[in-house]
């Protein structure tokens, strides 16, 4: 990860010094950078159960087109047998949204999954296709498919989530969602559920969160370290 410092340190720098977009702008900005105790992603720790940093930032215009990209530094426990492990993933997505009414919004995207400088038998980049039905920005449900898991050309992966935020005031945040992972195409690798919840707590451009995150996974190693029954803070600034 060390070697990655200087990288996530011009990423950070180049969004933080992001122009403010004109009020009469088609175009909108947003940035975030996260420092995390451990990066999950649905049931799996890509840090190794172990803190990591990200940072990213996504570019939307009026009409609907948006573009976003993003850094965070990672750790695989099935690289280390490997000449070149993975420190960084790097995600790049494209996609377009458009609003239902007053209330609802539905976003289609293409996200890259890339893993730079890495050495082994398999490439364990990706792309995935996601698609999400938002109300209010408070609830969602998110649907992604992959027909390359990690670099198995045998397996399909496809996802539905659903998540959500309840207000308890302007700084206080309930938050909690639901996934299930199935597989097809490969018989080895089980369909399996996670879940979490937690509570967020915004003060200026900041946002701070506990969350307690399980699974029902089983160990799929090119994946990350499974996920039960843990706990995980993440201090997020917004701009």
């Amino acid at each position: 990860m060390k070697r990655f410092l200087p990288f996530f340190a011009v990423l950070a720098s180049f969004c933080l010094s992001l122009p403010p977009v004109r009020a009469e702008s088609p175009w909108d900005a947003h940035g975030a950078i996260a420092l995390m105790s451990d990066y999950v992603v649905r049931g799996f720790s890509r840090s190794d159960s172990g803190p990591a940093v990200q940072a990213g930032v996504v570019v939307r215009h009026q009409n609907g087109f948006f573009a976003g990209f993003q850094g965070t530094s990672v750790d695989f426990p099935f690289d280390r047998d490997f000449p070149s492990a993975r420190d960084i993933e790097l995600q790049t997505l494209l996609g377009y949204g458009f609003d239902l009414g007053v209330a609802w919004t539905v976003d289609g995207q293409v996200v890259s999954y890339d893993y730079p400088e890495t050495e082994g038998p398999v490439d364990l980049s990706y792309l995935e296709i996601q698609a999400t039905l938002r109300y209010r920005d408070q609830f969602g449900l998110l649907v992604s498919h992959t027909d390359d898991v990690f670099g198995l050309d045998l397996s399909d992966a496809t996802v539905a989530e659903i998540y959500g935020g309840l207000p308890l005031s302007r700084r206080w945040l309930l938050f909690a969602g639901v996934g299930v992972t199935e597989f097809s195409g490969f018989a080895e690798l089980p369909s399996y559920s996670y879940r979490n919840a937690g509570l967020g707590c915004r003060f200026g451009q900041f946002d701070l969160r506990l969350t307690y995150l399980d699974s029902d996974v089983i160990d799929i190693p090119r994946w990350g370290r499974r996920v039960s029954d843990h706990w995980a803070g993440t201090l997020t600034l917004r701009f």
